[in-house]
């Protein structure tokens, strides 16, 4: 899967946004992953596991409502964080659009983002230990060169 760069989108510039069509609206395992996949492209983003659970949770005509309001907010130049700090990708605009939305029941959100947040947070864990590793291996080569410490068995 190719890596989308989130910083690739300008902040002073509106996205366009292409339309989904589909025909029929039967909403089988096929028609919400391709749907999911749509949508992902045309919102350039990278976590494509997570739109086609919103998908399949909640169903290809509600999704692609979530999808034609934030077509919407990016023609109307986008919608920022909540500090005001940043303009909000267009993906991020979407998942904002559905956390935030009073018609879906708080247990179906929690249902599509705890996985997520769970994955983010075992990730970050993971690289914070990957990133303590090379700074202590650092740490002791430079003591091993300046003789403070004599290599110890592993």
């Amino acid at each position: 899967m190719e890596k989308n760069n989130v910083s690739d989108i300008n902040a002073n510039k509106r996205t366009e946004i292409k339309n989904i069509c589909v025909e029929g609206t039967n909403e089988n395992d096929q028609l919400c992953h391709l749907v999911a996949e749509q949508i992902r492209i045309n919102l350039q983003e990278p976590n494509g596991k997570l739109i086609e659970k919103i998908v399949s949770t909640l169903g290809v005509s509600e999704s692609l409502l979530f999808y034609e309001k934030t077509r919407v907010i990016e023609k109307r130049g986008g919608l920022l964080v909540n500090d005001g700090s940043r303009r909000r990708t267009p993906g991020g605009v979407f998942f904002h659009l559905i956390t935030t939305d009073n018609s879906i029941p708080k247990h179906v959100i929690k249902e599509i983002f705890y996985d997520y947040s769970r994955e983010a947070k075992k990730r970050r864990n993971e690289e914070a230990r990957e990133r303590r590793r090379r700074k202590n291996n650092k740490l002791k080569e430079l003591l091993i060169k300046e003789g403070l410490l004599t290599t110890l068995p592993k």
